[in-house]
């Protein structure tokens, strides 16, 4: 049985008093001794003493008992979302819009991982973190619906498709809150275009190998859709560079999905949903009532009454003389 080493100090600084107040019993001078209480004093007493005693001898042990239990739930893996937000994801060939089925149904698979780790990344020409990781998936989720692609002005930055440096920046983004022993972690990517700035994706996949960060990617929208004429009435149509999302997905253990209606984006979300709610476990928390404060009370009052006994006993004395 394990003491704790400070309610030893309490417990010893206690037995001092009483050894004080046993002292001044004995002694007419100072308090009136216990030979001369009445019985019912006299008894009265003995169970103050009594009750300080136990108290002597239980706080030390920091005794508790359980009072309730409940089944928390570790939602461990942090999930890294990705998302496009370049001018091709205007398009109009998923109802309402590109943006606008994905947004929609990212909303939903955010609000259904409440309590986890989530980060948003978007980008176009050059990725940003548009909110840090964190626990408070509501305000993740307002960040996501009030977001609009009149967010990202059609200037330098924001056009093209940066998809090696998203990928990069969502690496680092999670080794900012996630060490690698802490595995496993994993990324989210949504886009529907093709990468065409800076770094190389493929470069980028094999740091992702090598931290075993899985990518679940998915490619919306149909390839060669026509957007928009340009200011020389060139088409501009999607580029959707499907080949390469499968590589990133196939050689990080994730998995790759095309989404061509809002039903197939609903199913690669619920499909990503069920393989995070796996990594869940469960342990069973306690809730304890702990003697401390209960046995120090006690003990107080105990010694108040001891004390109490003595001074009124002698007042009685005194008023017979």
């Amino acid at each position: 049985m394990i003491y704790s080493k400070i309610w030893i100090l309490i417990s010893i600084g206690i037995i001092i008093l009483l050894l004080v107040l046993s002292f001044f019993s004995f002694k007419p001078k100072f308090i009136f001794p216990v030979s001369k209480l009445s019985p019912i004093r006299y008894r009265s007493t003995k169970v103050f003493y009594r009750g300080i005693v136990v108290s002597i001898i239980l706080l030390p042990l920091e005794m508790g008992f359980v009072s309730s239990k409940s089944v928390i739930v570790d939602k461990p893996l942090p999930v890294q979302i990705i998302l496009d937000v370049s001018l091709s994801m205007s398009a109009y060939d998923i109802n309402p819009s590109r943006f606008s089925a994905a947004k929609t149904s990212l909303a939903e698979l955010i609000r259904r991982l409440d309590g986890y780790d989530v980060s948003l990344i978007t980008f176009s020409g050059i990725p940003f973190v548009a909110v840090p990781f964190s626990h408070d998936t509501q305000a993740v989720l307002a960040h996501v619906e009030k977001m609009s692609l009149s967010d990202f002005p059609p200037v330098k930055e924001f056009l093209g498709t940066a998809l090696g440096d998203a990928l990069l920046l969502g690496v680092k983004n999670l080794q900012s809150v996630v060490s690698p022993s802490s595995l496993p972690w994993i990324i989210l990517l949504i886009t529907d275009g093709d990468s065409n700035e800076w770094y190389d994706p493929a470069q980028v996949t094999t740091l992702l190998q090598k931290l075993w960060i899985p990518v679940f990617a998915l490619g919306i929208g149909n390839n060669n859709y026509l957007i928009w004429y340009d200011q020389r009435n060139q088409p501009i149509s999607t580029s959707l560079n499907t080949s390469l999302l499968q590589q990133i997905a196939t050689q990080t253990s994730g998995a790759f999905s095309r989404g061509l209606t809002t039903q197939d984006i609903d199913q690669f979300f619920q499909s990503l949903l069920t393989n995070i709610k796996a990594h869940e476990s469960s342990h069973i928390a306690y809730t304890y009532w702990h003697l401390d404060t209960f046995l120090l009370t006690l003990c107080f009052l105990s010694l108040i009454g001891l004390l109490g006994l003595r001074i009124t006993s002698l007042q009685i004395i005194l008023r017979k003389k």
